[in-house]
């Protein structure tokens, strides 16, 4: 008979019970990383759908002066269309889709989840105008006659996301080009609607950062 030193023993029979633990704990932790894994992907597809659920909005667009002279209004129309999101590899895209009497944008986005920074929520107006203001313009006020909810999602330590742009004028003038740019936009038609998806892109971006 081989009788094994007691020190081989001992580191054997550790190993032996280091391999069991890990296993054990590898075991447990797996059923836990599943339902995580169901929970962001019920999470995200219920993103997608309530972007592809919303629908055309229409309004129209009221620009004046306070220092005087003639408003002038157009219509606008706005949609966001094929919203998608992986979950595997964390990424939304979709495609923004505005229209003006005499110019159309269509701007396709791809956003990667874990890469959004803050995400914003104001009225459309309210935004245009403090935005009007810092360009030293106070007196250009911009109205709309239907709530426009306006999220803006900014790409963290002031990156930018990669948008596909395509549009046309009056004349018939495409401008097709790849940008970069931030923040992407989603436009609503309620405040409620706005204030969900904004906090549904960053639960998705905290539990996409969590599977890295």
């Amino acid at each position: 008979m081989v009788t094994l030193p007691h020190n081989a023993f001992t580191y054997a029979s550790m190993r032996a019970i280091w391999t069991l633990a890990i296993t054990g704990l590898a075991l447990i932790a797996q059923p836990a990383d599943a339902q995580e894994r169901a929970r962001l992907e019920v999470s995200l597809k219920s993103l997608q759908a309530t972007l592809n659920g919303q629908g055309q909005l229409s309004w129209v667009q009221t620009t004046r002066s306070t220092s005087g002279g003639q408003a002038s209004s157009v219509n606008v129309t706005a949609k966001v269309a094929e919203a998608n999101v992986d979950a595997k590899s964390c990424v939304l895209t979709f495609r923004l889709e505005r229209s003006f009497p005499n110019y159309r944008i269509d701007l396709s986005w791809t956003l990667p989840l874990r890469d959004i920074g803050k995400v914003e929520v104001s009225p459309m107006a309210e935004f245009a105008n403090r935005t009007s203001a810092a360009g030293g313009h106070p007196e250009r006020i911009l109205s709309t006659d239907a709530p426009v909810v306006l999220v803006q999602v900014h790409a963290e330590r002031d990156g930018k996301f990669a948008a596909h742009r395509w549009s046309v004028n009056s004349d018939k003038q495409v401008i097709e080009r790849d940008e970069r740019i931030s923040p992407a936009s989603f436009l609503f038609n309620t405040e409620e609607s706005a204030k969900s998806v904004a906090n549904a892109l960053l639960n998705a971006r905290d539990h996409c950062r969590q599977k890295e």
